[in-house]
């Protein structure tokens, strides 16, 4: 995958990728890291993550590690907020940093800060690790010896600009050692502060070259002095390419996870099968958003009853939605809920939740499938099926469609737990059908 993508960005003319994440997800509660992450266990994380790491920088991509100093334990969105992280620094150090440790040693060539406050790294109240000397310059570039470029996380976030303005944000994320400034609110305020404080002592013009000496050096790296321009004939050629999206489905096919399947419901006959097939989406305008789902099971068969719900939904269709499901043998339901800046709360809407615990207690088996959060299933344990495909993306509601009706194996595994539920690691094999 860091192949494809590197290949792709360079056909376009992008040489700096901001990933991978390398967070390590132990907190169920994530808003805004959750499927971002590769999983819970840090040496999982950090091998998937060198892996890309080298995928990437191999063929001409640079990658960023991110988010400096750990971002997988937090309950709120530091878009909004400043999220605070409390874990000791044994804890640190075995968990959240020990994947930037092996993301240093695979050689990446950035590292995006986040907007976190640490009190075991920093003992200033409410100082988000961006903006932290301790943290960026003495943990990360002297402790730990990263060489690299040190970029922010997006400075217009509400985990900065609740607390600073933007030129005391800019010059205090220079002071602590970033070398690029990402998305101030105001950027000719930013820079204007940075270069007042220059002029004024406050940030010795040697710091300013030292970055300046890093952004250069990265930039010769990829041959960008020599040409920068792209081959607009190979563009077609190269971004979704035949191997590219063979490589895509087979990724969204292997990660697909089997968590439940009591009375071997799966995979369904699809000569036999009578289903009712439901997309239930907890974003607003997310009404459509399960239809290459739908697309992609009408291909198989026609399901007896389509329904579609989001958070506009109103309580009386889906009440009406609960009538029409007498001829179904099977209650299939995708569920969709997005990760998005801001939004507070990746889980389900209340109404949803109830409405697949009354499902479950009905005679006729019912599939829940996600297609974003494995921790759902926490709401609704009792559900004879339940799938994990974590991507909204079209592929994984193609790649979904078909392991439903055994036209491909499954044999993923849980990359988290999900507490009460199911540990880390778990999935069932489902062979396909002959």
């Amino acid at each position: 995958m860091g192949r494809v993508t590197a290949e792709e960005a360079r056909a376009v003319g992008i040489h700096l990728t901001y990933a991978p994440v390398v967070d390590v997800n132990i907190n169920p509660e994530n808003p805004i890291i959750n499927t971002r992450s590769f999983g819970e266990d840090p040496q999982l994380v950090a091998r998937l993550a060198q892996a890309f790491i080298r995928g990437c920088q191999e063929h001409g991509l640079m990658a960023t590690a991110k988010h400096f100093p750990g971002h997988g334990d937090t309950a709120e969105d530091s878009h909004s907020v400043l999220p605070r992280v409390e874990g000791d620094l044994a804890r640190l150090e075995k968990v959240e940093l020990y994947p930037f440790r092996q993301a240093i040693a695979a050689g990446v060539k950035a590292i995006m800060t986040a907007h976190i406050y640490l009190p075991a790294l920093e003992p200033t109240p409410d100082l988000p690790a961006t903006l932290s000397p301790r943290i960026i310059n003495q943990l990360l570039r002297e402790k730990m010896g990263f060489k690299g470029l040190i970029v922010t996380d997006a400075m217009g976030m509400g985990g900065v600009t609740r607390l600073f303005d933007t030129a005391e944000a800019a010059i205090r994320a220079v002071k602590a050692g970033v070398d690029m400034i990402l998305l101030p609110p105001q950027p000719e305020v930013a820079l204007k502060a940075v270069v007042e404080a220059v002029r004024r002592g406050e940030i010795a013009e040697a710091r300013i070259n030292a970055s300046v000496r890093r952004i250069l050096e990265a930039k010769a790296s990829l041959g960008l002095h020599r040409c920068r321009l792209v081959d607009l004939e190979a563009i077609d050629r190269i971004v979704a390419s035949a191997e590219h999206l063979d490589i895509a489905r087979q990724a969204f096919e292997k990660s697909l996870t089997c968590v439940k399947n009591e009375g071997q419901v799966i995979p369904l006959d699809k000569r036999t099968a009578k289903i009712a097939l439901w997309t239930l989406s907890s974003d607003p305008g997310g009404y459509f958003a399960g239809e290459a789902f739908i697309r992609a099971v009408k291909k198989i068969l026609t399901p007896v009853n389509i329904f579609r719900a989001d958070a506009f939904t109103g309580k009386g269709f889906i009440e009406q939605a609960l009538t029409e499901i007498r001829e179904a043998q099977v209650v299939v339901i995708g569920l969709f809920s997005r990760l998005r800046a801001g939004k507070g709360s990746v889980d389900l809407e209340p109404r949803f939740i109830e409405l697949i615990k009354k499902l479950s207690t009905q005679p006729r088996p019912v599939v829940v499938i996600s297609f974003g959060s494995p921790y759902f299933l926490r709401h609704f344990p009792d559900v004879d099926v339940y799938l994990c495909a974590y991507r909204y993306a079209q592929e994984a509601q193609q790649a979904a469609a078909r392991a439903l009706f055994g036209l491909v194996p499954i044999v993923g595994r849980l990359p988290v737990s999900i507490p009460g539920c199911f540990p880390r690691g778990h999935g069932l094999i489902i062979q396909p059908r002959n």
